[in-house]
């Protein structure tokens, strides 16, 4: 290709949840797994019959044989009805919405997975007996018609700007969405020139994801609570707020209020006291952390816990 101005892609958000594969044969639902390690996944097909969004017959004008890739996922709103119905029974709650999708589809009792109200997107294929679709677009035309559910973000570009403009407005509306993303999907277009891009371990040619950062949020410190383990070991946890609400701060879809502040190096070296303002992520989206000192003080205040 001579170059990138004469081509045109495919920007999709890029949800966090666990990957799918609905295998249909003469119009018909008969198996769902998870993406496995590429090859090999587990059998959720039960599971996925539960879900109201998967078609389970697909009409006269689909391949005899289709297999439908995408995503599931758990919105928002369900995540934070479920962790209330579990706490309020005494269960452990799940960390992220993404952890709850992957253990509700991984379910052994596909009446647990009903209850959970999953969604799910459809995104690819895997394979076909005969494909009838030149483009992405046109497979999204296709999925529509079909009765899957496709992300009403995708937008097709024409121009590299369009792409960066796009990745940025996801990343702004982001904290926004009903569902979490961790970045983006951006794709050839049109299937033909695809070839001429090499595959990556987990995308096909003519495909490559883009990761978010971490999404931060600059917290007041509290507090630092100490702790004595059974082997005389201090273990400190720190006390935040965030400043705009006044509340714990929300990041990746949950409220967080302390995060570990390891021993008195790491507060030394990080400046953190009473009253400092810090820079907070989550590790892998679900550890909290500091990621450096916005405002020092000039002393740190240690309460035993």
């Amino acid at each position: 290709l001579n170059t990138a101005d004469s081509i045109d892609f495919m920007a999709e958000p890029k949800i966090d949840g666990l990957s799918f594969s609905a295998r249909y044969e003469n119009g018909r639902f008969v198996q769902g797994a998870t993406r496995g390690d590429g090859t090999t996944g587990e059998d959720i097909t039960a599971n996925l019959r539960t879900i109201r969004l998967l078609p389970q017959e697909l009409p006269a004008d689909a391949p005899r044989i289709l297999e439908v890739r995408g995503e599931v996922y758990m919105a928002k709103a369900d995540f934070f009805a479920l962790n209330q119905k579990y706490e309020a029974e005494g269960k452990k709650t799940f960390a992220n919405p993404r952890n709850a999708a992957a253990g509700s589809l991984r379910q052994l009792d596909s009446k647990i997975t009903a209850e959970r109200n999953l969604s799910l997107f459809a995104y690819t294929w895997g394979e076909v007996s005969e494909r009838c679709w030149n483009s992405q677009e046109e497979f999204f035309d296709r999925l529509k018609k079909w009765g899957f559910p496709t992300n009403p973000l995708n937008k097709l570009c024409r121009s590299l700007q369009e792409i960066d403009e796009n990745f940025t407005r996801l990343m702004e509306i982001r904290a926004e969405l009903p569902y979490d993303i961790d970045g983006a999907v951006v794709k050839i277009d049109h299937i033909a020139f695809r070839q001429e891009f090499p595959a990556g371990s987990k995308y096909s040619s003519g495909h490559i994801a883009y990761k978010y950062p971490p999404e931060e949020k600059v917290i007041v410190m509290d507090d630092i609570l100490v702790d004595v383990g059974r082997t005389g070991k201090l273990t400190f946890t720190g006390i935040f707020h965030d400043p705009e609400t006044g509340k714990p701060a929300r990041l990746c879809g949950t409220s967080v209020s302390r995060a570990t502040l390891h021993n008195q190096d790491y507060i030394t070296q990080m400046n953190v006291g009473i009253g400092g303002e810090y820079k907070l992520f989550k590790s892998g989206e679900i550890i909290p952390k500091l990621n450096g000192c916005v405002k020092a003080v000039s002393y740190t205040h240690l309460r035993a816990h």
